[in-house]
């Protein structure tokens, strides 16, 4: 048996597809020596051949890494970018009656506990409760206005990162930066 090992980039083992490398460089044609095993680390790939590779078939094996590396860094690059545009759509808020509200993690906070009490006798009404950008106080006047409210936040909120997740498993999906470059995020 002989290894041959190749550097990574920066990222972590699991961005790295161990099954899906070790089909791609079983198909390699120039490659006449069988792979045993793939390993891979956090910045080291392992390749376990029965026998030495010609200095062709070298080559070829090391391209395939290197692609199946550089599509692991394009696919982080396009999930951080998701990441991204969602924490900006959590920032701008949500709409509830007309006017923008705040879902920071301190207005999250806020509502969860206005929800948790808006039965209970201690509970006073009206809320008052600012717009994100303090143009318009609206006046939660009742529980039923206060469920409204909370699980509109929390529809748009879920809308966010559930439409994030559906783009980032269409990226997990891409084999090809290609397939990575024409997804859009349309949010």
């Amino acid at each position: 048996m002989v290894t041959y090992s190749f550097l990574l980039s920066d990222l972590k083992h699991q961005d790295v597809d161990a099954i899906r490398l070790q089909e791609e460089i079983r198909a390699v044609p120039e490659l006449s020596v069988p792979l045993v095993a793939v390993n891979v680390d956090s910045t080291t790939c392992q390749l376990i051949f029965e026998a030495h590779l010609s200095d062709s078939e070298n080559s070829a094996v090391r391209a395939v890494v290197l692609a199946h590396d550089m599509i692991a860094t394009w696919k982080k690059r396009k999930c951080d970018q998701i990441d991204l545009h969602t924490d900006d759509l959590i920032n701008s808020g949500f709409e509830f009656i007309g006017h923008k509200y705040s879902m920071s993690i301190e207005a999250q906070s806020r509502m969860l506990g206005m929800y948790q009490l808006r039965n209970e006798p201690l509970m006073v009404y009206p809320v008052s409760w600012n717009s994100l950008e303090d143009d318009y106080e609206i006046q939660i006047v009742n529980a039923q206005m206060v469920s409204g409210f909370f699980m509109t936040a929390v529809g748009t909120y879920r809308a966010y990162i559930d439409s994030g997740t559906q783009l980032k498993a269409a990226v997990r999906a891409a084999t090809t930066k290609q397939e990575i470059d024409v997804i859009v995020d349309p949010r």
